[in-house]
């Protein structure tokens, strides 16, 4: 039972570092962040939509739909800004970001949405933060790395 999911967040991953592949050898970075729009809020949705539907499997209410259209764009313009990002200061400390910052807000979110606070006793509040100060001091040492190496190459 646990090799499945596992297999799955494999695969997951291999897919998310297709994205930061093309983003970091692109030359049009603009036109990577288009055409991975088009596909992953346009082209795969309505897959997947058209076959939840001809499958008889649509079982999500309208408020439902509503949330996951809001948080689809939240995604999109997330994404968006780190795109922006690694061009103005390169893969590295964007990427840590995004991937730690995501964890943490996507276990919240799901926290607060569910209205499971009684979840967050103080054994994952403290975790939570220790997370936060894990995501900050990564970034910190990518900062000072990406200082050396600049400083090693004048």
């Amino acid at each position: 039972m646990f090799i499945y999911p596992f297999l799955l967040s494999i695969f997951a991953g291999i897919l998310n570092g297709t994205y930061i592949f093309s983003l970091k050898y692109s030359n049009n970075k603009s036109m990577t962040w288009f055409i991975f729009g088009i596909i992953t809020f346009f082209i795969a949705p309505a897959i997947i939509l058209i076959g939840s539907i001809l499958s008889h499997n649509w079982f999500l209410n309208p408020a439902s739909v509503l949330i996951c259209l809001i948080i689809g764009l939240a995604f999109g313009l997330g994404m968006f800004l780190f795109t922006k990002a690694v061009n103005l200061i390169g893969i590295g400390i964007p990427f840590a970001l995004n991937i730690g910052l995501g964890t943490l807000s996507g276990s919240l979110f799901s926290l607060v949405i569910h209205g499971n606070y009684q979840l967050l006793d103080k054994f994952s509040i403290i975790a939570f933060v220790l997370f936060l100060i894990a995501i900050g001091l990564y970034a910190i040492s990518l900062s000072l790395r990406d200082v050396s190496t600049d400083k090693k190459m004048d």
